[in-house]
């Protein structure tokens, strides 16, 4: 597919590589997570904890104040879990693969 206009050398297909100006943005500040349930509130949760700012939406107010309250506790969990030393920076390490 070819575009034109002031974002053409941004368009990519599956052979091309990525040009220089898009390499050399600046990192992400904010993630966008679209639904509040166990996965989105997941993705929050994580995003939260590596200090990026994370916007949450979803069909309703209702289901986003329960997806926050989710994301707060389990941040909690994670920071009183730390605190009594049941974790740490590696005790993840050793417990996933990939394949």
């Amino acid at each position: 597919m070819h575009r034109s206009g002031p974002n053409a050398d941004l368009s990519l297909t599956t052979r091309q590589t990525a040009p220089a100006n898009l390499l050399a943005m600046t990192s992400v500040q904010t993630i966008g997570v679209i639904g509040a349930g166990t996965m989105g509130t997941g993705i929050a949760q994580v995003c939260a904890l590596a200090g990026l700012a994370v916007v949450m939406v979803d069909i309703d107010d209702e289901r986003v104040k329960r997806g926050r309250g989710a994301v707060a506790s389990g941040l909690d969990r994670l920071l009183r879990m730390v605190a009594a030393g049941h974790i740490g920076r590696k005790s993840g390490r050793g417990f996933y693969t990939y394949s």
